[in-house]
């Protein structure tokens, strides 16, 4: 199965699913309360809407990324035959295109009622949206590696892209300089994905740092690849000899 397949059967998936309109409902309606509560100013902190529309973009893009997950881990059996390449490559095209219907639920509303003040429109935001969904992908495709019951891999990419970078960061803060607070540091490079939206919101570095947010997402997806080629095939596993 290619990769443009699998991706689309992975969508199809989803769109058969009651729970999957529930969450686009839920993401479409995020933004007209983020936008209307922030202008009133009943936010959690201050803060332009621009990096409201952010935040909620990356929760789309974890539910999405989570399903696909989720999705994977019930129906890959076609996939076992093939290539662990090839694999690798079709699981990440159905990871990133899982994130397709939450991310346009997410950011339709922002386009549609504040293009402005959003910065949906701005090239910053785009390539931050764009970063990020990368990087959650790789999370996911190290996810679908790691030995744990199929059923709990989709809450791995949450813990492995959110609340696993907090707690690093909390670290790294409270032991600068130490041993703890350097391997803390190293935590939070690899698996903090929503660092590309201060990046590109916020700070819109040069190049340079540009290029080096591509290291975490380069260094995940060669681990998940090298995961892919230790397991052993399913011709292995029938045939031990």
């Amino acid at each position: 199965m290619t990769l443009v397949a699998l991706a689309r059967w992975t969508l199809l998936e989803h769109a058969r699913r009651a729970g999957t309109w529930a969450t686009l409902a839920f993401l479409c309606a995020a933004w007209p309360t983020a936008l209307t509560f922030g202008r009133l100013g009943l936010t959690t902190r201050n803060g332009p809407l621009s990096t409201h529309a952010y935040e909620i973009a990356f929760l789309a893009i974890l539910l999405g990324v989570a399903a696909g997950i989720a999705t994977l881990a019930r129906g890959s059996w076609f996939l076992e035959r093939a290539d662990p390449l090839r694999r690798v490559a079709a699981e990440a095209g159905a990871l990133i295109g899982s994130s397709a219907l939450p991310l346009t639920a997410a950011l339709v509303p922002a386009l549609l009622l504040a293009p402005d003040a959003s910065g949906a429109q701005s090239g910053a935001f785009v390539l931050a949206l764009l970063t990020t969904v990368l990087h959650v992908g790789a999370i996911g495709l190290l996810a679908l590696r790691l030995p744990s019951p199929p059923a709990l891999r989709a809450l791995l990419v949450p813990v492995l892209a959110w609340i696993l970078p907090g707690l690093a960061g909390a670290v790294s803060a409270g032991h600068p300089g130490s041993a703890v607070g350097t391997s803390a540091l190293l935590v939070l490079h690899v698996f903090d994905a929503a660092s590309h939206g201060r990046l590109g919101l916020e700070l819109w570095p040069d190049a340079a740092h540009r290029l080096s947010s591509f290291l975490p997402i380069t260094a995940l997806v060669g681990v998940s690849c090298l995961l892919a080629l230790r397991a052993p095939s399913v011709h292995a596993l029938r045939n031990p000899r």
